[in-house]
């Protein structure tokens, strides 16, 4: 018996047994609100074979009566509980349906386990209503079982934190899908006021007591038939959506919304139960890596199904279809990015299953039809299983690429058949023979079209050869979602938060943790960066035949900028993307990628921070949530946007206002209230100020200056920025010196008193900040010297310089792989000694040291060489308040005990005070 399997079997029984605690709080086995402690006592009672509860007693429950099979016989239940068990609810969905984990090995649960959960669950009051505990001290509603399944992992799994699972609070969830349905009911509308619509809007989705909805439902008005229909149609994905936190926050929100569009525009009321059935089934998807993830998602909506379910026992009795809906085609199994097989990413394939055939374009409307058939369990189906469906999915994607090729190959015969005779094809088509020069361009064009051609046509020959060599494939978004893609170009929102993990803990998560290795660390890497580029090549200059990149991703990029770029692959063109991830994108070297795609590709709408309180407690995470647009495909129209960056003052329970958005979406220059900070900037600013010394984007310090920067920093560059510079527009600032093995070269007094090392051969050098006592350097009192010698053995016969070197090499530092390549191992070049020095890692107070000669420093330092006359005034400059606060607000925080990290860059680009500006003389 398999640990995995343990694991699995273990959770879905819980689980099972979850769901019965719910249901018997229904009353809908035999009105008997504590069922299954009668049915155990009756076990009991009856003095039945010992250890046969769980076989002849729960299961026949699960896999008798909810599935509507229970028909009489087990003559060992008294007739009270026959009658009960041929009255239970016709439930199936999926969750009472046996499996593969049932019956891949044989189950033998003692009575003495059973007591043990028993006794466990008779412990907690198991509330119907999310989040609203009852008359008893411990409750369990159905958002806490989300909340304990997150807190767990899968054996095979690190510890949580590692996994990068935290769960999103509920404000958060309730903010962000309120934010994405007020901006994509927006993109969707025709009215040409888009503006006023969104007020609207704003005042619709953050009503929250009735007599507040009321008044904005009246003013939306005529609006409400074309939001009404949006409605009926919208998609919603979260691509990690572990237990399902916003697919139920979304539905209650739906479900609110279409309640209210119904009583507005007079359409019958649909019974809640049969209103949030339809809308999961054709509104809401969910995709995690997780297999329990996605089975307590999965048990999440149901049991947000059954909250408002005022079904009697003998409606639930005459019910011909499944009480609970089959959720295996909303909720999928697998990795969100990387879908690769044999090496092929069959994701990039979405873009060559444009144009199907009307034939295909009718099996893709006939398999969308029939999911729901299966989803709602309708006995006038096509398909009896999973399995079914699940072949029919793959099939057909197999003929949408077989479909495609026949196509490409056609248009390829064609545009050879131009280039090997134009002006003829021109001709035969009624249209005049071009001039020369005119025939040359369009025979170029002509030469590309076919390139770009044929290398679709390879792309899809090298899926489907990929596709007929394996029998099972991963899950693959085409073929999930295939009738999404082509029917709708992509998801009108994708909501998310996903996984919290740092580029060095990236790995293949479906990977057992023992078969983790440094090797498929770097080759998954690979590949999530591979899937990014296939799915927007222009923007990274991607060439799949040449395999190479011109913009490639940071090598340092953490998990969630890969989901938040792919996540943007999955909308259609109106789409609305919302993500809450960790803030280090704005600030630190890997978000540039992240910064320069969306300020060129998206319209970046909001960035919101929060001050007053930190989205996940007990974790060193500093969060933002981000609202965006669909990639533009020219990216023409996104430079002119706004994008508003806002600090809120006060937590996200406080700011759930239509007041508060109103001031933040109409807000054209920096403002400041009680409740927040709001920076708006044009998206072709934020480029410009980005723009590196090489002419391309470098990325910018988004958070320090939009979100933390206090106003004396906007008063400063607004009134005084003729009079501020760049660090590195007047000075050069090299990193200090790398020795490559600081315990050879590093040396203190003692030790060059014990060798005995010749003066020549040593310079002063700064450790560490703890040597300078003072912002004025005495080189010669400094505590250490650096070992620099360039003169080759032979010549330093007799000298202690020679015997310290021959130590070295008995110590093995001549091997050092950052050592070994130096013509002389021991070598270190002389170069110009730097006046000023500045650490890499600051403390509460930024200190720039000057030494009148110049001063050695090593590589946790920066040089600073600015022109002999600058020296003593760029001192003063960068030892100022001025210069503090820029830093403070530039540097890299939590490097730990309070420091923040600088480099070279970083301190290149700082600004200070000009030091041309200063009246003073540069001397000792």
């Amino acid at each position: 018996m398999d640990e995995r399997w343990a694991h699995d079997y273990t959770q879905q029984f819980l689980s099972r047994c979850l769901f019965l605690y719910f249901i018997q709080r229904k009353r809908w086995l035999g009105n008997d609100p504590e069922f299954l402690r009668t049915f155990y006592q009756t076990y009991q009672d009856t003095a039945r074979p010992t250890d046969t509860f769980v076989e002849k007693w729960i299961n026949v429950l699960f896999f008798q009566a909810f599935n509507n099979r229970f028909q009489g016989g087990y003559a060992y239940f008294p007739a009270s509980i026959r009658e009960t068990l041929q009255l239970a609810p016709y439930l199936n969905g999926g969750l009472f349906r046996e499996n593969e984990l049932d019956t891949e090995y044989t189950v033998k649960i003692s009575d003495e386990l059973w007591q043990g959960i028993f006794t466990f669950f008779e412990k907690y009051n198991f509330t119907i209503a999310e989040d609203t505990p009852l008359d008893q001290e411990v409750a369990v509603d159905p958002e806490m079982i989300g909340k304990v399944y997150e807190s767990l992992v899968s054996v095979e799994d690190e510890e949580r934190g590692d996994a990068g699972i935290f769960y999103t609070p509920r404000i958060e969830i309730d903010l962000m899908c309120r934010l994405s349905l007020v901006d994509n009911l927006t993109n969707n509308s025709d009215t040409p006021d888009k503006d006023a619509l969104k007020h609207t809007l704003y005042e619709v989705l953050f009503a929250f007591e009735e007599v507040e909805k009321q008044e904005a439902d009246v003013n939306l008005g005529e609006h409400w038939q074309a939001v009404y229909e949006h409605l009926q149609d919208i998609t919603v994905l979260d691509p990690a959506c572990g237990s399902g936190s916003f697919l139920v926050g979304m539905l209650h929100i739906l479900d609110d919304l279409h309640g209210r569009a119904e009583q507005h525009l007079g359409i019958p009321s649909t019974r809640p139960f049969d209103r949030r059935k339809a809308l999961i089934g054709r509104n809401l998807y969910g995709v995690d890596v997780k297999s329990w993830a996605c089975k307590v998602a999965e048990l999440r909506l149901w049991l947000s199904l059954i909250i408002d379910a005022e079904f009697t026992t003998a409606e639930l009795n005459v019910r011909e279809e499944p009480l609970l809906p089959d959720f295996s085609f909303n909720i999928r199994h697998g990795d969100s990015i990387v879908q690769d097989i044999g090496g092929m990413n069959l994701a990039q394939t979405r873009s060559l299953g444009s144009g199907v055939s009307p034939k295909l374009q009718r099996k893709i409307e006939d398999l969308q039809t029939e999911k729901r058939k299966f989803y709602n369990g309708e006995e006038e189906r096509k398909y009896e299983e999973k399995e079914e469906v699940e072949a029919t999915e793959h099939n057909l994607f197999r003929e949408i690429l077989q479909d495609y090729e026949t196509r490409k190959s056609k248009e390829i015969r064609l545009v050879e058949a131009w280039l090997e005779d134009p002006a003829e094809q021109l001709t035969l088509t009624g249209v005049t023979a071009p001039k020369p020069r005119q025939l040359s361009f369009e025979t170029q064009q002509k030469q590309q079209e076919l390139a770009k051609h044929k290398e679709n046509l390879a792309q899809v020959q090298r899926a489907r050869a990929a596709l007929a060599s394996h029998t099972t494939l991963p899950f693959v978004w085409d073929i999930a979602f295939g009738e999404i893609f082509r029917q709708r170009g992509g998801f009108d929102i994708i909501i998310e938060n996903p996984p919290y993990v740092r580029q060095e803990q990236i790995a293949d998560p479906t990977l057992p943790r023992a078969e983790v290795t440094t090797a498929n660390k770097k080759e998954y890497k690979a590949k999530l960066a591979r899937a990014i580029y296939q799915m927007f090549p222009e923007h990274f200059g991607y060439r799949e035949n040449r395999n190479t990149v011109a913009n490639k991703l940071d090598a340092k990029s953490d998990l969630y900028v890969y989901f938040y770029l792919h996540g943007l692959s999955l909308l259609n063109p109106k789409g609305t993307f919302c993500s809450i991830t960790s803030n280090s994108w704005l600030d630190v070297g890997y978000g540039k990628n992240l910064q320069a795609f969306l300020l060129k590709k998206c319209h970046l709408k909001l960035v919101l921070d929060n001050a007053a309180k930190r989205s996940f407690k007990g974790v060193n995470i500093n969060t933002i949530i981000t609202l965006t647009s669909a990639p533009n495909e020219t990216g023409e129209a996104n430079e002119q946007h706004i994008v508003r960056f806002v600090n809120f003052t006060v937590p996200f329970e406080a700011i759930l206002d239509p007041i508060i958005f109103y001031e933040v979406e109409t807000a054209t220059v920096r403002t400041r209230t009680p409740e927040h900070r709001i920076h708006p900037s044009v998206q072709e600013d934020l480029l410009t100020s980005g723009i590196g010394e090489k002419g391309k984007y470098a990325g910018d310090k988004w958070g320090a200056k939009y979100l933390r920067a206090p106003d004396i920093y906007w008063y400063l560059l607004e009134n005084y920025h003729d009079k501020l510079i760049r660090v590195g527009d007047v000075a050069d600032t090299p990193r200090g010196f790398t020795t490559g093995a600081n315990s050879f070269f590093v040396l203190d007094s003692q030790t060059i008193s014990t060798w005995g090392i010749e003066a020549d051969f040593l310079s002063p050098v700064i450790n560490s900040p703890r040597d300078v006592k003072s912002l004025l350097i005495a080189p010669n009192q400094l505590p250490y010297s650096l070992f620099m010698c360039s003169k080759r053995k032979s010549a330093l016969r007799g000298t202690a310089a020679l015997e310290y070197i021959k130590w070295g090499e008995s110590q093995s530092f001549h091997q050092r792989s950052s050592i070994r390549s130096r013509r002389l191992w021991y070598g270190i070049r002389k170069r110009p000694l730097p006046p000023l020095t500045f650490p890499q890692l600051v403390g509460s107070t930024a200190k720039t040291t000057y030494a009148p000669k110049g001063c050695l420093a090593i590589d946790n330092f920066t040089e600073i060489h600015p022109s002999s006359a600058l020296s003593v005034p760029l001192c003063l400059s960068l030892n100022s308040t001025v210069f503090q606060l820029m830093l403070n607000l530039s540097g890299c925080a939590n490097r730990g005990y309070g420091f923040l990290k600088m480099q070279t860059s970083d301190l290149s680009n700082l600004l200070c005070v000009n030091p041309e500006i200063l009246n003073i003389s540069g001397g000792g």
